[in-house]
Formats: structure tokens, C-alpha cells, sequence
């Protein structure tokens, strides 16, 4: 199973900011969407991801004060942060999250922005999958 069939269950919405906009706008999105990750965005291009991480770290550096601060100040630039495409398998990519200690990883199709998974996205499919096997296991070993 590849990142697209994810994408096909999870869903490709994928919640965005400006690198102008302030941190106290961001905050704001992540707590109403519940997501951890937003994509920046300088215009109609990708300039990089704010994740949780980037603004907890961030904050510690600013000594808390953050009004007024600007995204990308805290995001991780585009030419940094890992991606993959909607054909990497799902051991790739977390394969990929766990080596480079990351939650949020953005999925591209050639230079388009598809989507976005996270590691709870991936927890996820991994334990349907094991309970699709399962199931399939018991019906041949009883022969149903």
C-alpha cells in the first residue's frame, strides 16, 4: 500500500497560511482545524511547514514573546523540510518520520502539493491493515 491510498482515505484537505501572516493567526488555525501541521505558503508556492515543534522551539528561543512575530520566523523553509511523493510506501514514510524525527510530512505529485500525513495518519492505516489481515486469517482458518 502506497501514501496515495492514504491520501484517498484520509483525504487531501490541506490547511494553509501565509509566511506574512503572524504566529498568533497560525496558533489560531491549528487550535480550531485540531491539526498539528499548516503548509506555508508565499503566494502560489510552497515556502515551507509550521509544525507544533517549530513554534514550541521558537517561543523558548524568543523567551515567549511572539505577538506580532511573523510565520516565517518559525517555519521550516521548503528547501528543508522532507517530503515524499503519493507513491512512497507506508514503511517509507515512516520509515522516513522516525529517521528524521518528524510528525507532519507533506505528499507531492511532481511539484503539486496533494496532501499531508502525519504519524497518527500512518498508526492508523497500520492498524487497519493488521485488523484487515485478521480477519481474513480467522475466515481462512475456519474456513468461512
Amino acid at each position: 500500500m502506497n501514501i496515495g491510498d492514504v491520501l484517498k482515505k484520509k483525504g487531501t484537505e490541506i490547511f494553509t497560511v501565509n509566511k506574512e501572516d503572524t504566529i498568533c493567526s497560525a496558533l489560531e488555525k491549528l487550535n480550531k482545524k485540531h491539526i498539528g501541521a499548516l503548509i506555508v505558503m508565499d503566494n502560489e508556492t510552497v515556502a515551507g511547514i509550521l509544525t507544533e515543534r517549530d513554534i514550541l522551539k521558537k517561543t523558548y528561543d524568543k523567551q515567549g514573546i511572539i505577538k506580532g512575530a511573523k510565520i516565517y520566523e518559525f517555519m521550516t523553509p521548503a528547501e528543508k523540510f522532507i517530503n515524499a511523493n503519493k507513491k512512497n510506501s507506508i514503511q517509507e514514510i515512516m520509515e522516513s518520520m522516525t529517521k528524521n524525527k518528524i510528525r507532519h510530512m507533506p505528499i507531492f505529485e511532481g511539484e503539486k502539493l496533494i496532501g499531508i500525513v502525519s504519524i497518527g495518519d500512518m498508526v492508523k492505516m497500520i492498524l487497519e491493515l493488521a485488523e484487515t489481515e485478521n480477519e481474513h486469517l480467522k475466515a481462512y482458518f475456519y474456513g468461512q
